[in-house]
């Protein structure tokens, strides 16, 4: 038999699937710093050491550094705001 918690979690996972065709929210500057460092570098150790190693970077990096990044993810969740907004008015009842 299933336990309560396993069952449980089931039901949390299907009320929370979003509608199929509905926009995925863009990454933030981090994320796309994460993945400009993941094809510079071909990392080949684990998930964990790549993200601490990727956090250390991304804090040392100055403001200026930071700005191409931080750019990029206002531009993508922008378009994201008008494509779920014109998503949200076509679905709306």
């Amino acid at each position: 038999t299933l336990s309560s918690s396993s069952a449980a979690s089931d039901v949390y996972k299907r009320q929370n699937l979003k509608p199929a065709g509905e926009p995925k929210r863009p990454g933030g500057a981090f994320f796309l710093f994460s993945q400009h460092l993941r094809k510079q570098e071909h990392p080949q150790g684990s998930v964990t050491e790549f993200a601490k190693e990727a956090g250390a970077k991304w804090k040392a990096l100055s403001a200026e550094e930071r700005k191409p990044f931080e750019e990029r993810a206002q531009q993508e969740f922008d378009v994201y705001k008008q494509r779920i907004e014109e998503y949200r008015n076509a679905n709306s009842m």
